[in-house]
Parts: C-alpha cells; sequence; structure tokens
C-alpha cells in the first residue's frame, strides 16, 4: 500500500484497523503478563510469552508492505481519508508506547526477581558450604584428646 493505486485508502485504513485490534490483544496480554509476574507464575508467564510472539508476529505481517512516511501517506491520500488515517495512527502511537512502558517495567521486575533468586541461591550454597566444613568425616575423630582425665 504504497499510496499509487487508486482506491487504496479504504484498504490502508482496513490495515490500520487490523493492526491496532492487534496492538489492543498485545496491550491486553501485557497486563496479563504483570499479574502473572505477581503471582510467581512461572509457566503460564512462559505460555503467555509465547502468545505475545505470536501476536507479534501477526503484527509484522499485518503491517508487511506498508510504506511508513506516513505524513507523505496522509499528504496523497483523498481529503476524507486524511482523518480516518490519522486516528488510527495515533491509536497505533498511543498504544505502542504503553506497550513499551509497561514491557520496560515487566523487564525490570524479571530482572530485580532473577537478581533476588540468584542471592537465595547464593546464600545456599554458602551455608552448604559451611555446614560441611562443620561435618564428621568418615575416618576422622577428635584431633585433641584429654589425656588427663
Amino acid at each position: 500500500m504504497t499510496g499509487r493505486e487508486d482506491g487504496w485508502e479504504p484498504r490502508l485504513v482496513e490495515t490500520l484497523d487490523r493492526v491496532v485490534g492487534l496492538y489492543r490483544e498485545l496491550d491486553g496480554l501485557g497486563c496479563q503478563q504483570d499479574a502473572l509476574i505477581d503471582a510467581d507464575d512461572t509457566p503460564a508467564l512462559l505460555e503467555l510469552l509465547g502468545r505475545r510472539a505470536g501476536v507479534i508476529e501477526r503484527i509484522a505481517a499485518a503491517s508487511d508492505g506498508l510504506d511508513r512516511d506516513w505524513e507523505r501517506t496522509i499528504e496523497r491520500a483523498g481529503g476524507g481519508w486524511r482523518d480516518p488515517i490519522r486516528e488510527r495512527l495515533a491509536s497505533l502511537a498511543e498504544l505502542s508506547d504503553a506497550i513499551r512502558e509497561r514491557d520496560e517495567r515487566s523487564g525490570a521486575r524479571l530482572e530485580d526477581r532473577k537478581s533476588s533468586i540468584g542471592k537465595e541461591l547464593s546464600g545456599v550454597g554458602r551455608a552448604r558450604s559451611a555446614l560441611s566444613a562443620y561435618r564428621n568425616r568418615p575416618g576422622s575423630g577428635p584431633h585433641f584428646q584429654d589425656h588427663h582425665g
């Protein structure tokens, strides 16, 4: 949809509507992602991330062939199509920003959780080392004996 074909505007608006719908779906999955991070439900989070990847692939497929020079596209559009195109592009920008911001926050939360788990595992390793240092080993008896009774 380069804007060179006759009657291209309705197809562009239809495509933009489809992409906006996919962005809304992605945004909804992002909200679910936050809830799963809060619940510490790793299996469900991994499943949801797979679903998000599928939506992103559908966005890429639906957007394939779109002319990214939106200002030029809007200028070439017939007068009655300019506002609908602008509205859809504004929706996409708003959704994109919201998704990006949520993903950044979610990513930071996941990194914090990962760091916390790493510290816990490190503490477990130190505790095991300390315990093994004080354990009696087979064949090792007392090192000092009281001979004077």
